[in-house]
């Protein structure tokens, strides 16, 4: 039977991160996966049965040594940690400890997914076991958005991101698509009004080993921000899909359609194939969040300022 959009807001008691991430390996290397990592290690306690790596931002490898080292300071004592496995290549499918532990952990009950990266892993584990997809209480997911649109994080008219996570596995967005899978999309449009400036990374930096680690992590993240794309600080993308997890009942989401977009003019320049979500678009249902409350980020940079 086909998974249906929740209506409402679902609280999440079990949960699998997937994340691709790269802060720290160059000054262009998207950091937001680390903090969405660290919020959610901070925020779900207990919650958490297991964490996979794919590439994306960067390779596989090294977003296991970033994950690692991560979980050192944000994990908690080795032997409460959740399990760390490796995954896959974005786009190359077949089984890898990531869908083999994605099937054991649906085999043990019913979860929600944070996916931060494409969705590679994911779609192996559903492709071998697809009877496994009525246990997947939800998929909150980094992508989405409205037809024809590019997202233009800075002033400049020709700087823009792609809908990354899908544009590097458009058929593993596509074959959740067809499963009907229950997702919600936490977009770039919604995270452009959030923004960690350097006053906020000072301050975290003072916190902690967790929050210094991260400030230090990021200043070259912000500096791009600041000095390719003039703006006072940078948007924190999977941190928000992290938030969401948390406290969902303060973003707000509403049911719209979604389908795997091609644009030919687009797609010679790496782009073009996008999640396209609109209401009344030809596709499968999804949750879309097009909005968060204020007082979301300053919450979670608090929680990030009291780790241990």
């Amino acid at each position: 039977m086909p998974v249906p959009v929740p209506d409402t807001v679902v609280v999440a008691t079990r949960v699998w991160i997937g994340t691709d991430p790269a802060c720290g390996v160059d000054g262009r290397s998207d950091v937001d996966d680390c903090w969405a990592l660290a919020l959610a290690l901070q925020g779900l306690t207990g919650r958490i049965v297991g964490i996979s790596t794919v590439s994306g931002n960067g390779s596989e490898a090294a977003g296991f040594a970033i994950l690692t080292d991560l979980m050192g300071l944000a994990g908690g004592p080795p032997a409460t940690r959740p399990p760390v496995f490796r995954g896959a290549t974005a786009g190359q499918g077949g089984a890898t400890e990531a869908s083999a532990g994605l099937i054991a952990a649906l085999e043990d009950g019913p979860m929600s997914i944070l996916a931060l990266g494409p969705l590679t892993n994911l779609a192996e584990a559903l492709r071998a076991r697809p009877d496994l997809a009525g246990r997947i209480v939800e998929v909150v997911a980094v992508a989405g958005k409205a037809p024809g649109d590019l997202f233009h994080p800075g002033r400049q008219w020709w700087m823009h991101f792609r809908d990354f996570n899908i544009c590097l596995d458009t058929e593993a967005a596509g074959a959740l698509l067809a499963l009907n899978v229950a997702l919600t999309l936490v977009p770039f449009e919604l995270s452009i009004g959030l923004r960690i400036t350097p006053d906020d990374l000072d301050s975290l930096a003072e916190s902690g080993d967790l929050g210094a680690w991260l400030a230090g992590k990021s200043r070259d993240w912000a500096g791009f921000w600041r000095d390719d794309l003039d703006q006072p600080g940078f948007s924190p993308f999977d941190l928000a899909a992290a938030a969401y997890l948390l406290e969902p009942g303060r973003f707000a989401c509403a049911r719209e359609n979604a389908r795997i977009g091609y644009d030919p003019f687009l797609v010679p320049f790496g782009i073009g194939r996008d999640l396209e979500v609109a209401p009344g678009l030809d596709g499968v249902a999804v949750r879309y969040c097009r909005s968060v409350e204020d007082g979301v980020l300053g919450d979670a940079l608090a929680l990030l300022a009291r780790a241990p």
